[in-house]
């Protein structure tokens, strides 16, 4: 849950897409599943959002 968080944070910052690139690659390693990825990705996005 942890990498994935950061991967979320990860989103708005796009000056850096190389740490976006890497930890979205460990993480799809990790999981195994690319679908599960990309909707934990857009909650977490979602909710990272609305707290700032």
């Amino acid at each position: 849950m942890h990498k994935t968080i950061i991967l979320s944070t990860c989103l708005f910052n796009f000056n850096d897409n190389n740490a976006c690139n890497f930890l979205h690659f460990c993480i799809i390693i990790t999981r195994k599943n690319y679908a599960a990825i990309l909707k934990e990705k857009i909650i977490l996005k979602m909710v990272i959002y609305n707290e700032r």
